[in-house]
C-alpha cells in the first residue's frame, strides 16, 4: 500500500534545521506528499514546554535547553521516551507552544500544507 503522505520529525541536536530541513523535504516531496521537520534540539524541549512553560528558571527558551531529556528526568522521575512521549505529546499546549517555538510552528505549517489547509495564525 503506498503512503498518501510521509512527515519525517527528528531531532536537530547540535545541527542546523536551515541546512538540513530543506534538503530533506525535497527528498521527500520528490516521492510523494510531505515534508520534513527538525525539532530544535530535542523533541523533549516541546514536552518540557507543557511542565515548565515557555522558558526555563533562567529564563532560556525550552529550546535552547540542553538536555532537555535530562531537565525532564528531573521533573519526572524514572522518564523513559518510550513510556512517557506519548502521554506528554498530548498535553502540549499547541498554541502556546507555537507561538514561542519556531520549530514547532514549523511542523504546524508543514501539517497545514500536507493536509491542504491554511495554518492558523499565531495567537
Amino acid at each position: 500500500m503506498r503512503a498518501d503522505a510521509v512527515l519525517v520529525l527528528c531531532d536537530a541536536d547540535d545541527d542546523c534545521p536551515a541546512v538540513w530541513g530543506p534538503s530533506a523535504t525535497a527528498v521527500v516531496t520528490a516521492r510523494c506528499s510531505g515534508g520534513a521537520v527538525m525539532v530544535v534540539r530535542e523533541y523533549e524541549a516541546w514536552l518540557l514546554h507543557s511542565k515548565i512553560g515557555a522558558t526555563d528558571a533562567r529564563g532560556r527558551p525550552v529550546d535552547s535547553i540542553r538536555d532537555a531529556r535530562g531537565a525532564l528526568r528531573s521533573l519526572i522521575p524514572g522518564y523513559k521516551s518510550t513510556t512517557h512521549q506519548a502521554h506528554l505529546t498530548r498535553r502540549i499546549p499547541i498554541e502556546g507552544l507555537r507561538a514561542s517555538s519556531a520549530s514547532f510552528d514549523k511542523l504546524v505549517r508543514t501539517l497545514a500544507r500536507i493536509f491542504g489547509v491554511n495554518a492558523p495564525p499565531i495567537r
